[in-house]
């Protein structure tokens, strides 16, 4: 087999465990998990990989349960996805066979994620980045705009060179200290550990400057007191991807903080017409907070039923309007009352 061709396999396995995570890891199919169709998906999922690992990489695994919940399909499927990562990291020398059935074991999962994302989608209607493309291609559009993806065998024996493998090899070390950045920064931000956290997203910007990571050392900057700091890495978000929608969300929110509520509005307004953004109800439910400060309770009320358009199963959402309503219905019989 080529030279370089199990870092090539290694990256593929990566971006398709990448495009996992972001489905699962996505609020509102934390909202979800408990759907029926969701749960019969992931458990469908598990016997699958089950069947592929025990019969194309000749594992001894014990049999999957008919039915698990949903953490248990999650760190079932995470583990399936380790097992591969390990044999292929390991394997300085793949064979023909190995890699077909790596082949065969992405592209089931890619036919699996694709319906995974059209259900989130269907319930939610939210964004969630597609996975970046090395060899896997588009091999088909849906009616719900979210693509099938597969890897064709062929293109791993007949495009690689020495030179594209060392390129791959690079890109993968890139990526995984990016990731190993990325990582310490989020437990940092759960320690309340601010300033390291900064010190780690920076260094993932080192690695790729990416619209989502200046969100992030902006988020961690706000959450240091450092304002204007974490409003000058917003715009640096915007000016490098003006369709992603976080960055104009949390420039909202540092205005919402400082009661500057019309200018608020307006950053809201541009993140809903942002094109990718994975939580599309934040700007709805903040445009809705904006407006109770304004002390507008039926402009915020819209706004907080449009959110549920894309939270259906939010309950704290749910509550809020409840408390609206009564507290409208509740004003309206004070006029009526009052000569």
């Amino acid at each position: 087999m080529p030279q370089g061709l199990e870092n090539i396999l290694f990256s593929e396995l990566k971006l398709n465990q990448h495009y996992f995570h972001r489905l699962i890891h996505s609020q509102t199919l934390l909202e979800i998990k408990n759907h029926n169709k969701i749960s019969t998906l992931l458990n469908r999922v598990i016997k699958e990989s089950h069947e592929l690992l025990t019969t194309e990489f000749k594992l001894n695994l014990p049999s999957p349960l008919s039915e698990y919940s949903f953490l248990q399909t999650k760190k079932i499927i995470e583990n399936y996805y380790n097992i591969i990562l390990t044999i292929v990291d390991l394997n300085e020398d793949i064979e023909e066979d190995f890699c077909l059935a790596v082949t065969h074991f992405l592209n089931t999962l890619y036919f699996s994620w694709q319906q995974l994302h059209i259900q989130i989608h269907t319930l939610a209607n939210i964004q969630i980045e597609l996975p970046r493309k090395i060899l896997a291609e588009i091999i088909e559009e849906t009616s719900s705009s979210i693509p099938l993806f597969k890897l064709h065998e062929q293109a791993l024996f007949s495009i690689i060179t020495k030179s594209e493998a060392d390129i791959f090899s690079f890109a993968k070390k890139q990526e995984e200290k990016e990731i190993d950045f990325l990582q310490m920064a989020h437990r940092l931000m759960n320690e309340h550990n601010y300033r390291q956290a900064i010190f780690y997203f920076q260094k993932a910007i080192d690695f790729n400057p990416s619209a989502s990571n200046y969100t992030l050392i902006a988020w961690a900057n706000s959450a240091a007191g450092e304002i204007e700091t974490a409003k000058s890495f917003y715009f640096k978000a915007i000016q490098k991807d003006p369709d992603f929608g976080a960055p104009y969300n949390d420039l909202g929110t540092l205005c919402l903080q400082e009661e500057r509520y019309a200018i608020a509005l307006s950053w809201f307004e541009k993140a809903k017409k942002a094109s990718n953004y994975q939580n599309r109800e934040f700007p709805y439910i903040n445009s809705g907070r904006a407006y109770l400060g304004l002390n507008q309770p039926e402009e915020a009320l819209k706004e907080f039923k449009k959110a549920t358009h894309f939270a259906p199963l939010n309950r704290d959402l749910q509550e809020t309007i409840l408390k609206i309503e009564q507290t409208i219905a509740r004003i309206k019989r004070h006029e009526h009352i009052t000569p």
